[in-house]
């Protein structure tokens, strides 16, 4: 197992915290899109860029939890789509929030992991600070999270469910085992889910950094946090049957157990690999 776990521990540690400063980015054939990037070199630093088009008149707010490598920008560089639908229906679209801690992070409550505390952070002092920044009063937050930013907007809906209207959370970083698994489990679930080794191993490793003691665990594992979802706002959730990190199999009893406890809340298992999407379900979901 060693061979698959050194590298991902040594980028955790190193670049957990590192935060870039960018540049902000619109893309040439997007004139009607305004955005800035700022970035802060506090105790955990950390970057945000917002983006608005010019003639929205939305007082709506949709924060975006990038998946893991991205950063602040991912709302340009991964959902293009989601802006052509949009503007197809001549919407008044959210302004969009994306913040970045680094290319790899959690939202982890405080513990024992020198990388811990962003949830507190997050929460109570980033979402506030951006919303002061805003020329309106934010009628909406909506939610939507991809990969291990799906992961992160689970602990969201489940730890702090009043702050968000609604929820995507597309191809969660969640795996049926966890970084106690055994060898012999671990193995199991590889040759029974299909999922490629390396990155079984790398995910076990990021839980691993951001939660190192099992009772740390037991307060953020998706599994154990389940039954909060009666309470979480409405939740669209979507995950690829063939995910290459094994992501499907504990996400798709996640999703058959919510639609059976919530009528307000979709699970939708999609054919194809990690982060395939349905991106008029999204919107028609965000949108509604």
């Amino acid at each position: 197992m060693k061979k698959f776990i050194i590298l991902p521990l040594l980028l955790l540690s190193s670049l957990a915290f590192s935060q870039q400063i960018l540049p902000t980015e619109i893309p040439a054939d997007e004139s009607d899109l305004l955005g800035q990037c700022e970035g802060f070199n506090t105790k955990k630093p950390w970057a945000y860029c917002l983006y608005k088009f010019k003639n929205s008149r939305s007082r709506d707010v949709l924060y975006l939890l990038h998946g893991a490598g991205g950063n602040a920008q991912q709302w340009i560089h991964n959902w293009k789509t989601i802006r052509y639908l949009w503007r197809q229906r001549n919407m008044d679209a959210p302004t969009v929030i994306s913040v970045s801690f680094g290319p790899y992070w959690a939202l982890a409550e405080k513990n024992s992991s020198s990388f811990s505390g962003l949830f507190g952070f997050y929460t109570q002092s980033v979402m506030p600070f951006l919303e002061s920044k805003l020329p309106f009063h934010v009628r909406r937050r909506l939610l939507l999270g991809e990969s291990m930013g799906g992961f992160n907007a689970f602990q969201l809906v489940t730890k702090a469910p009043k702050l968000f209207t609604k929820s995507a959370i597309v191809c969660p970083a969640i795996l049926a085992i966890d970084q106690f698994s055994t060898d012999q489990e671990v193995s199991e679930f590889i040759q029974r889910t299909g999922a490629e080794s390396w990155r079984v191993y790398w995910a076990l490793r990021y839980y691993k950094a951001f939660y190192p003691d099992p009772t740390d665990w037991t307060q953020a594992q998706p599994q154990q946090l389940f039954h909060h979802l009666k309470d979480a706002p409405p939740i669209y959730l979507s995950c690829g049957r063939q995910d290459q990190w094994g992501f499907f199999e504990a996400t798709q009893k996640i999703g058959e157990a919510l639609v059976k406890m919530r009528h307000d809340s979709y699970w939708r298992p999609l054919e194809g690999l990690h982060c395939v999407r349905n991106y008029e379900e999204i919107v028609n979901f965000l949108s509604n």
